[in-house]
């Protein structure tokens, strides 16, 4: 059953795209508000998983990376809901949004729990919930801000100057939003931390990369102020700034001190 309700939410972000894609050579406004419906009604079905998985499993569904996809699908997506406003400029963004968002849902797929694992003591804090929710809802800004970053690099030539133009207003907004929710997330890590091992920062190789990825959004609320900065230099940050944090969360266990980390995914 939750596969057929996985399938059925990753075919109505792909229909979501679809609408997207045709209103942007269309400019039909009911084909925009068709994307939306189809859009919200797939993260209804995911977050509809992730209640059924909180049931099944008696905890937050938030330990393997199954879950965890979930959780980011479904933040990419509330990612989006504030930048709706009627701006049909930003369909192609919004297109492309919802196709990394199947992606996650399609990965999700591929990697569905066979049996429900349950939470070792140290994740057994009431800093679980909010640290992981906290930080996925910023990776899901962050992918939408990556994915209109890549729409903005692809320039002029194969978008319309509006879309160009909304693409980079979204990939601002979204890193702002996606810069506050981390930032928020590091210092709840850190309290959670403290409280079960008796030190704010011990250095894990997830630790690393969280800091590499604060670092990297951080400097851009610097730079973004120094003369000659461009839209297309923020494009090209929000881009590289999301593949560490793609690699830090899907990539981690290959680096040979993973084994000791305790944020690997199962």
């Amino acid at each position: 059953m939750t596969a057929t309700l996985l399938v059925l939410a990753l075919l109505l972000h792909l229909a979501a795209a679809g609408c997207w894609l045709a209103a942007v050579r269309r400019k039909d406004k009911a084909l925009d508000r068709r994307a939306w419906r189809l859009l919200l009604a797939g993260l209804a079905l995911v977050a509809t998983l992730i209640a059924w998985r909180w049931l099944e499993a008696g905890r937050a569904p938030f330990r393997t990376r199954y879950e965890s996809l979930l959780l980011f699908a479904l933040c990419s997506g509330l990612a989006l809901v504030p930048l709706r406003r009627g701006r049909r400029a930003a369909a192609l963004p919004f297109a492309a949004a919802a196709l990394g968002i199947a992606a996650l849902l399609g990965l999700a797929l591929l990697r569905r729990d066979l049996e429900v694992v349950q939470l070792p003591p140290a994740l057994q804090s009431p800093w679980f919930i909010p640290h992981v929710v906290v930080y996925f809802a910023g990776y899901g800004a962050l992918l939408v801000a990556a994915v209109a970053g890549l729409l903005f690099l692809a320039g002029p030539e194969r978008s319309s100057e509006a879309t160009v133009a909304e693409a980079s207003a979204t990939t601002e907004r979204c890193l702002r939003t996606g810069f506050v929710f981390i930032s928020a997330g590091i210092v709840l890590g850190a309290i959670w931390a403290e409280a079960a091992w008796g030190d704010y920062w011990a250095w894990d190789p997830k630790e690393n990369q969280a800091l590499l990825s604060w670092l990297i959004y951080a400097a851009w609320f610097h730079a973004r102020r120094l003369r000659g900065w461009t839209g297309r230099h923020t494009a090209w940050l929000a881009v590289g700034g999301f593949a560490v944090v793609l690699f830090g969360y899907l990539g981690l266990h290959l680096l040979p001190a993973a084994e000791t980390s305790a944020h690997v995914y199962q």
